[in-house]
């Protein structure tokens, strides 16, 4: 018995491209779009950050106080457990002062977080990088003497206070100090029974405001960067785990959601809405959706989504982190508003899993991690005869079967929100971006070669390695098949191609020959999002399919297409170019003969 590298073609391919590893396109091949478009390449960005050792405990010697005593445990904080750290006053006469350093860059912008609730006292002063700002907790203000932004956010009505102060570096030794103040000024005489409480402190030149939690060493962690790529650019895609998936390919897409990103105009409903608090896949700021204290009431944020149509197959996503809770139960939701009935699905981004699913007119749904937390939720639905959905509706939810839960808000629990997206189709597709108040269009991606010299003899050979987003699906109506990789004339119905289909036959290849339909050959289905490798050979009365080394029914009977000249990724034929099997392609290879059942199965195995 030969080795397995024996049983592969001894001939050359004429066109053969390795995708993951080359990250190009053979330069005699054509790639457009007339788009911007988003994808994941592998570059990152730093998603998240926490400079301070001890986010919580003040009583570890980390922090250095002077005049004050501490005590860390058994205090109320703003997410509910008892982390809070209490701090008194000595009765010297001085200031009542605490700080911890970190290193910080000149020339770099610090964003200075901590939670401050009030206990005897309810002023106090904030230094770092050589500016103060004094806060004060009864008349809610916040006052600056040289810092670049200054805030102070009541945390529902539980009596916290968020205090925020951002300021430039002019000195890699970074502190920041806070002083307790006495209405009066700075330095009295302490009164044992008074001080405050705190908790919550950070320190990130992200920008930031979250909390990211520290005990014992500083956070930062880098996360995949999704970035927009230039009309006409191809998009080659690393997954998660950091494998390239090789070039992406895809159909056109409209996002009907007009502001993606921009949840500040969306009606909010016992939630604020705060820009800039978190940082968001694209490594720039994003929103995060946080909680009013309302008792026994609704709190989400929703937006109007037009141009839906009855009896049609919509996908919503959108991608989001839990970045604040004082419940660990607290999920997010994704709700169809005005559908005329239900299609919600409950997340629990503490475990990224789904939670619940309601609704006769939801189809399915998924929840996929792109690191440091973030995860894309997706839910597909059908709009039923003689209604549509009017709206997208992102809301917190307890564990519960409502549909729209209500329950009491607690003023801290909050999630990131970024790109919003409903499209019609049975699977979510990239990000269209749309912040322009107008719904956004991602144009075709289009990729062929065309050189007839390469096919000359009526016969060849194509292998390609791919994944599919969601099965044997096609962009457009179920009637309709998608090619993953065709050889076609320059006329219409003359071409042999490898393919998907959405319909119950899971077509993987076909062959038409001067209009004249010549040959259908099924196999077994693929799994959506999983790469399969298939292989077609053809030549007069003897063609052949190989997927993932078996061998299908092999058809003795048809008759080779002539004028073969443009190798097309995506489109079907000539007459049906929008029709694309959107998804990745690893590797492709084309032959100018048709190989052997022995080397399909070595190139497909």
């Amino acid at each position: 018995m030969s080795d397995y590298s024996a049983t592969f073609p001894t001939q050359r391919p004429v066109f053969s491209q390795d995708f993951a590893q080359s990250g190009k396109i053979d330069p005699r091949a054509t790639f457009t779009r007339a788009s911007t478009a988003n994808v994941f390449d592998g570059a990152k960005h730093k998603s998240s950050e926490n400079l301070l050792r001890y986010s919580n405990d003040l009583s570890n010697g980390d922090w250095t106080k002077a005049r004050l005593t501490v005590d860390s445990t058994n205090n109320a904080a703003p997410d509910g457990t008892t982390t809070a750290s209490s701090l008194l006053e000595t009765t010297d006469n001085s200031t009542h002062t605490f700080f911890e350093d970190y290193t910080s860059v000149v020339g770099v912008s610090y964003t200075h977080v901590w939670y401050a609730k009030a206990n005897g006292r309810t002023k106090l002063v904030a230094y770092a990088q050589g500016a103060n700002c004094v806060y004060d907790l009864t008349a809610v203000t916040a006052t600056t003497s040289g810092m670049d932004a200054v805030s102070i956010t009541a945390v529902g009505s539980t009596g916290w206070y968020k205090c925020v102060a951002t300021e430039t570096a002019t000195t890699a030794s970074g502190r920041l100090q806070i002083e307790l103040d006495n209405g009066a000024g700075q330095s009295y005489a302490g009164d044992v029974t008074k001080g405050m409480l705190f908790w919550g402190f950070s320190v990130a030149s992200t920008g930031e405001t979250v909390l990211n939690a520290t005990s014992g060493q500083i956070h930062r962690e880098y996360a995949p960067s999704l970035v927009s790529k230039s009309n006409n650019a191809a998009r080659f895609e690393t997954a998660t785990d950091g494998q390239s998936e090789g070039i992406l390919i895809e159909g056109s897409r409209t996002n009907l959601v007009t502001y993606s990103n921009n949840f500040g105009v969306w009606s909010a409903l016992r939630v604020t809405a705060e820009a800039g608090a978190s940082v968001g896949p694209d490594g720039q700021l994003c929103y995060v959706m946080r909680e009013d204290t309302t008792a026994a009431n609704t709190h989400y944020v929703n937006l109007s989504v037009n141009g839906q149509s009855t009896s049609t197959t919509y996908t919503m996503s959108v991608y989001a982190k839990k970045v604040a809770t004082s419940n660990q139960t607290r999920h997010l939701r994704l709700r169809v508003n005005g559908i005329g009935g239900e299609a919600s699905v409950e997340y629990n981004l503490a475990n990224g899993t789904v939670n619940r699913t309601y609704g006769t007119f939801l189809n399915s749904t998924s929840i996929s991690s792109i690191g440091n937390g973030w995860y894309r939720l997706v839910m597909t639905y059908t709009n039923p005869g003689g209604s549509v959905a009017s709206g997208m509706i992102i809301t917190g939810s307890p564990d519960t079967t409502a549909t729209l839960p209500s329950y009491d808000g607690d003023g801290y629990s909050a999630f990131a929100l970024f790109g919003a997206m409903v499209e019609a189709g049975s699977y979510a597709s990239s990000l269209v971006t749309s912040n322009s108040g107008s719904q956004t269009t991602r144009a075709v991606d289009s990729l062929s070669m065309t050189d007839s010299s390469l096919f000359d003899n009526g016969e060849g050979t194509i292998v390609a390695e791919f994944a599919l987003p969601s099965g044997p699906t096609a962009d457009q109506a179920t009637t309709v098949t998608g090619a993953v990789v065709g050889i076609t004339a320059s006329t219409s119905n003359n071409y042999v191609r490898l393919q998907t289909d959405t319909r119950t036959n899971v077509y993987s290849a076909s062959m038409y020959a001067d209009g004249s339909s010549q040959l259908t050959i099924s196999s077994a289905g693929d799994t959506g999002g999983q790469f399969v490798k298939k292989a077609l050979s053809f030549k007069q009365n003897d063609t052949t399919l190989c997927r993932n080394g078996t061998l299908s029914t092999t058809d003795t009977n048809c008759v080779t297409p002539s004028g073969l000249q443009t190798i097309q990724f995506g489109a079907v034929s000539p007459s049906y170019t929008g029709a694309t099997a959107s998804g990745h392609y690893k590797r492709v290879a084309i032959y100018s003969e048709a190989l052997s059942d022995t080397n399909l199965q070595a190139l497909t195995s």
